[in-house]
Protein backbone atom coordinates (compact mmCIF):
# COMPACT_ATOMS: atom_id res chain seq x y z
CA UNK A 1 0.00 0.00 0.00
CA UNK A 2 1.38 3.10 -0.79
CA UNK A 3 1.13 6.65 1.07
CA UNK A 4 -0.37 8.93 1.02
CA UNK A 5 -4.31 7.86 -0.53
CA UNK A 6 -6.81 9.72 -0.94
CA UNK A 7 -10.71 8.35 -1.10
CA UNK A 8 -14.07 9.83 -1.42
CA UNK A 9 -16.84 8.63 1.40
CA UNK A 10 -20.06 8.95 2.09
CA UNK A 11 -20.06 10.02 6.14
CA UNK A 12 -22.72 7.09 7.97
CA UNK A 13 -24.09 7.28 11.83
CA UNK A 14 -21.82 5.69 14.21
CA UNK A 15 -22.58 4.21 17.62
CA UNK A 16 -21.57 7.25 19.16
CA UNK A 17 -19.28 5.89 21.90
CA UNK A 18 -16.24 8.26 20.41
CA UNK A 19 -18.57 10.96 21.74
CA UNK A 20 -18.67 9.53 25.09
CA UNK A 21 -14.41 8.45 24.76
CA UNK A 22 -14.27 12.68 24.34
CA UNK A 23 -13.16 11.86 20.83
CA UNK A 24 -16.52 12.35 18.82
CA UNK A 25 -15.84 10.52 15.16
CA UNK A 26 -17.26 10.83 11.55
CA UNK A 27 -17.77 7.21 10.36
CA UNK A 28 -17.26 6.63 6.77
CA UNK A 29 -19.51 4.04 4.68
CA UNK A 30 -17.01 0.97 4.86
CA UNK A 31 -17.47 0.50 1.24
CA UNK A 32 -16.51 3.24 0.15
CA UNK A 33 -13.19 2.42 1.59
CA UNK A 34 -10.18 1.22 -0.98
CA UNK A 35 -9.77 -2.13 -0.59
CA UNK A 36 -5.59 -1.27 -0.72
CA UNK A 37 -6.24 0.49 2.66
CA UNK A 38 -4.62 -2.03 6.17
CA UNK A 39 -6.32 -2.16 8.64
CA UNK A 40 -5.02 0.65 11.58
CA UNK A 41 -4.55 3.74 12.94
CA UNK A 42 -3.51 6.70 10.61
CA UNK A 43 -3.21 10.18 10.34
CA UNK A 44 -5.87 11.74 7.89
CA UNK A 45 -6.50 15.20 6.46
CA UNK A 46 -9.63 16.16 5.02
CA UNK A 47 -11.61 19.14 4.40
CA UNK A 48 -14.10 20.72 6.68
CA UNK A 49 -16.22 23.54 5.57
CA UNK A 50 -13.33 24.49 2.87
CA UNK A 51 -10.50 24.28 6.11
CA UNK A 52 -8.01 21.57 6.17
CA UNK A 53 -8.22 19.65 9.01
CA UNK A 54 -6.44 16.62 11.01
CA UNK A 55 -8.03 13.57 11.70
CA UNK A 56 -6.75 10.37 13.59
CA UNK A 57 -8.42 7.78 11.59
CA UNK A 58 -9.49 4.04 12.55
CA UNK A 59 -10.18 1.34 9.94
CA UNK A 60 -10.63 -1.80 11.61
CA UNK A 61 -12.27 -3.78 13.99
CA UNK A 62 -13.02 -2.24 17.67
CA UNK A 63 -11.76 -5.41 19.57
CA UNK A 64 -11.60 -3.41 23.26
CA UNK A 65 -15.38 -3.09 22.87
CA UNK A 66 -15.71 -6.59 20.38
CA UNK A 67 -17.65 -4.41 18.24
CA UNK A 68 -17.67 -4.87 14.12
CA UNK A 69 -14.88 -3.23 11.89
CA UNK A 70 -15.77 0.80 11.10
CA UNK A 71 -13.80 3.60 9.49
CA UNK A 72 -14.02 6.53 11.63
CA UNK A 73 -12.23 9.89 12.00
CA UNK A 74 -11.73 11.80 14.72
CA UNK A 75 -11.38 15.27 13.13
CA UNK A 76 -8.36 17.57 15.65
CA UNK A 77 -9.19 21.35 16.52
CA UNK A 78 -12.34 22.05 14.62
CA UNK A 79 -15.99 22.24 15.74
CA UNK A 80 -18.16 20.16 13.64
CA UNK A 81 -22.08 21.34 14.04
CA UNK A 82 -23.12 19.19 11.02
CA UNK A 83 -21.67 16.61 9.81
CA UNK A 84 -20.60 16.83 6.35
CA UNK A 85 -22.86 14.09 3.86
CA UNK A 86 -19.46 13.26 2.18
CA UNK A 87 -15.77 13.70 2.96
CA UNK A 88 -12.47 13.71 0.47
CA UNK A 89 -9.53 11.78 2.97
CA UNK A 90 -6.35 12.07 2.49
CA UNK A 91 -4.35 8.91 4.49
CA UNK A 92 -0.97 10.58 5.45
CA UNK A 93 0.63 7.82 7.46
CA UNK A 94 0.48 4.69 9.16
CA UNK A 95 0.57 4.98 13.09
CA UNK A 96 -0.21 1.64 14.17
CA UNK A 97 -1.82 -1.47 13.78
CA UNK A 98 -5.73 -2.08 15.75
CA UNK A 99 -5.17 -3.19 19.29
CA UNK A 100 -7.32 -4.59 22.24
CA UNK A 101 -7.38 -2.15 25.35
CA UNK A 102 -7.53 -3.48 29.01
CA UNK A 103 -10.76 -0.73 29.30
CA UNK A 104 -11.97 2.32 28.07
CA UNK A 105 -9.18 4.63 29.90
CA UNK A 106 -6.54 2.92 28.46
CA UNK A 107 -8.02 3.30 25.25
CA UNK A 108 -8.65 7.40 26.06
CA UNK A 109 -4.86 7.48 26.73
CA UNK A 110 -3.79 6.16 23.43
CA UNK A 111 -5.77 8.17 21.41
CA UNK A 112 -4.49 11.32 23.14
CA UNK A 113 -1.09 9.72 21.71
CA UNK A 114 -2.86 8.85 18.31
CA UNK A 115 -3.94 12.50 18.48
CA UNK A 116 -0.76 13.95 19.32
CA UNK A 117 1.33 11.86 16.49
CA UNK A 118 -1.45 12.77 14.01
CA UNK A 119 -1.19 16.64 14.49
CA UNK A 120 2.51 16.21 14.04
CA UNK A 121 2.26 14.27 10.78
CA UNK A 122 -0.20 16.58 9.40
CA UNK A 123 2.32 19.49 10.23
CA UNK A 124 4.75 17.71 8.42
CA UNK A 125 2.90 17.59 5.46
CA UNK A 126 1.39 21.29 5.44
CA UNK A 127 4.76 22.92 5.76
Amino acid sequence: MNLPLSFEAKVVTGSGRGKDLGSPTLNLELSDVPDELLEGVYAAALVIDDTMAAAAMHYGPRPTFKDEKSCELHVIGAQIDHPPSHLHVRVLKKLRDVQTFENADALKKQISADTEQTTQTFLSFNA
